[in-house]
């Protein structure tokens, strides 16, 4: 799927959020954002979670809206095809000490 910064106005706020839209097939009964759905509800709280602001799907799409917590890993390493070693030292030191990276 891709993923873009938008304006989420559900709840009143205007924020911008993480939006990420995945191509799926009508036939599919569970597809996969609904499942990351269901991960990101159950860590609902956590602080390195991101909070869920909406989910839908449409024909031939389903979609999420999601706080946004920082710039979007894949086009962090599109530019080289590779995370800078600054990037893989900030992201591996969030996921030891649960804290927010600050990514460049």
């Amino acid at each position: 799927g891709q993923v873009w910064k938008a304006t989420c106005d559900i709840e009143g706020t205007g924020g911008v959020v993480a939006l990420k839209q995945s191509r799926v097939s009508s036939k599919v009964s569970r597809p996969l954002l609904q499942y990351k759905v269901r991960i990101v509800k159950l860590m609902e709280g956590h602080r390195v979670f991101p909070k869920l602001h909406a989910y839908a799907r449409i024909p031939h799409f389903e979609c999420i809206a999601m706080e946004l917590h920082g710039p979007n890993l894949w086009d962090l390493k599109k530019k080289n095809h590779t995370f800078s070693t600054r990037n893989v030292l900030v992201i591996a030191k969030q996921m030891v000490s649960n804290t927010t990276p600050q990514l460049a």
